[in-house]
């Protein structure tokens, strides 16, 4: 899959996230046992306030999630990218906020026999400079035994 058709996949995920934000609010339903864990290090919860998408380095972290939706194959969220620049590297880099909206998705089953989110879309709902939207891969939780 090239990177036109990525970002063009991304973008479209983000836009029916979009929508499901406007149908359907966080509180219509039982929430659905899917879960999310941050960097595959923290027990999976439901509807965190923040998650790292980047773990090595915490480049990239969602904050300030509020949830829309929560289901047993997708959920959505808006919230805030804290972002490094890393000019003139990362390590004097500099954070930058950006408004979005996250889509959790693609559900799988960790080791410890849960079921949980292992992709984010992120779409870009002000200006931010070079993308519109982007997918990260999230790990799977795995007990320490």
């Amino acid at each position: 899959m090239t990177r036109v058709t990525r970002t063009i996949a991304a973008t479209l995920i983000g836009a029916v996230a979009a929508t499901l934000l406007l149908l359907v609010p966080a509180s219509a339903g039982a929430i659905a046992p899917v879960k999310v864990s941050e960097c595959g290090l923290k027990k999976p919860t439901t509807q965190p306030k923040s998650l790292i998408l980047t773990c090595a380095d915490a480049g990239v972290i969602l904050n300030h999630l509020k949830w829309r939706y929560w289901g047993e194959q997708v959920a959505t969220a808006m919230g805030t990218s804290t972002e490094n620049d890393c000019k003139p590297n990362c390590a004097a880099g500099h954070d930058h906020d950006f408004g979005i909206v996250a889509t959790l998705w693609r559900v799988k089953s960790n080791t410890a026999g849960g079921a949980q989110y292992t992709r984010v879309t992120v779409t870009y709902t002000g200006k931010h400079p070079g993308r519109r939207a982007v997918v990260y891969d999230l790990r799977l939780y795995t007990p320490e035994g």
